[in-house]
């Protein structure tokens, strides 16, 4: 367990938003560092599609910090949000996160607290400046105060989070050991692109199937050709399921030569970031 300074004396009820990441965990370990217990509030916005070792994750972080990490759930799924709202998430636009984390957990916050005497830490670096100035807006137009321990001095690496962890003899989320980049729905978030729900079906098959499963019924429920991914082949855009998806993989990992590289190799990095705090979409 750390050690903190003295107790703050400002009256400000501060608020870190724990997504279950490393980052957040740094986050929250600078603002208590800084500040003491004593007004610190870690809350964390479960959307029930979460990788079980995440609350593995948070329980080891809870016993670090020594403080209890407020856990809240809005009830429903992603999945149960898009057909409620009969949208499917995609990497532009976010319903399941607006709806499950930021517009909850904002609504929640201003009911406890109200508007004036509280301020919002997010897990955002000084590496991403679009984000932070993204979730800047979104959070501060309703008077709310936003700040970002991870964009205080000294500035660090993703890495380093992973050393800074392991130094408090906190073991660092399994999905990062499986190659995902953070630790949030199960690494099946639809804010990613083809690359990860590639991965995701080479590590967790049982899960993509699942969400391949909920995609079709989605489609289905809603009579429309709509899916998460988009297929860009050729320079014009078309929709990819995730059940597409997969058979392209399986064919090429019958088909191809030993000595050739996979469909997933060849697959671009893309939308391995997700970042559901620092959106501003309306809501």
């Amino acid at each position: 367990m750390l050690t903190y300074p003295k107790e703050d004396s400002s009256g400000i009820a501060r608020v870190v938003m724990v997504s279950g990441g490393l980052g957040s965990f740094e986050a929250a370990r600078r603002v208590l560092e800084r500040y003491g217990k004593k007004r610190v509030h870690l809350w964390f916005a479960d959307t029930r599609m979460e990788d079980e070792d995440l609350y593995r994750f948070l329980d080891d972080v809870e016993a670090i910090l020594g403080i209890t990490i407020l856990r809240f759930a809005e009830g429903r799924t992603p999945w149960e949000v898009f057909r409620d709202e009969r949208f499917l998430g995609n990497s532009r636009i976010d319903p399941c996160s607006k709806i499950l984390k930021r517009q909850f957990l904002r609504e929640k916050l201003i009911s406890t607290f109200g508007y004036l005497n509280v301020i919002v830490y997010l897990g955002l670096d000084w590496t991403e400046q679009h984000r932070v100035s993204k979730a800047s807006e979104y959070w501060e137009k309703d008077g709310i105060k936003v700040d970002f321990p991870l964009c205080w001095e000294p500035f660090l690496f993703p890495q380093d989070y992973f050393e800074i962890a392991r130094g408090h003899g906190i073991e660092p989320p399994r999905l990062y050991q499986y190659g995902f980049p953070h630790n949030n729905c199960g690494g099946a978030c639809v804010k990613a692109g083809i690359k990860q729900w590639a991965h995701l079906w080479k590590t967790f098959p049982d899960r993509y199937l699942w969400n391949e499963t909920q995609e079709e019924q989605l489609r289905h429920y809603l009579g429309k050709n709509i899916s998460i991914l988009v297929d860009r082949h050729g320079g014009e855009r078309r929709p990819m399921t995730l059940r597409e998806l997969r058979k392209r993989l399986e064919e090429d990992d019958v088909q191809r030569k030993s000595n050739e590289p996979s469909l997933y190799d060849r697959l671009p990095d893309d939308g391995w970031v997700c970042s559901c705090f620092a959106n501003a979409y309306d809501g």
